[in-house]
């Protein structure tokens, strides 16, 4: 790829050249919270992030808007993937219960209005891989 995404304990996410090295934009101003995971759709034209303010971003690589932001984790969110075959997103919670975690995965559709969720999962989750075939 042409781009590699870093996520950032500054609150920010930054897009750097593979070929020489150097930042070719921030995603938005600061967000007041550690940022501990990133990724990229199948396209490379969506990122999403997430982190400790328990939210879950999706934003457009060529000029950084902000499209979507997705609020229902109660704890930090550690892990988000894009569905290669469907324009799907799947974020997991973390689980450290001293941060008050809600143990969960959720997956949204690009609609934030189509929500699913896998709710109270009885350990914790370190990654989620949503499957198109079983959608």
């Amino acid at each position: 790829g042409r781009l590699l995404a870093s996520a950032s304990v500054d609150g920010t996410v930054k897009l750097w050249a593979t070929r020489d090295g150097r930042c070719v934009r921030t995603l938005a101003e600061r967000i007041k919270a550690k940022i501990w995971c990133c990724a990229f759709d199948a396209t490379g034209e969506l990122l999403a992030s997430g982190g400790a303010e328990c939210a879950v971003r999706v934003w457009k690589v060529s000029d950084g808007t902000l499209l979507a932001t997705f609020r229902e984790h109660k704890g930090v969110v550690r892990a988000v993937a894009f569905n290669p075959s469907m324009p799907g997103m799947v974020a997991s919670g973390e689980g450290n219960l001293t941060w008050g975690s809600d143990n969960s995965i959720r997956v949204w559709l690009f609609d934030p209005a189509s929500t699913g969720s896998v709710d109270n999962h009885p350990s914790i989750i370190d990654s989620g891989l949503l499957d198109a075939n079983a959608v």
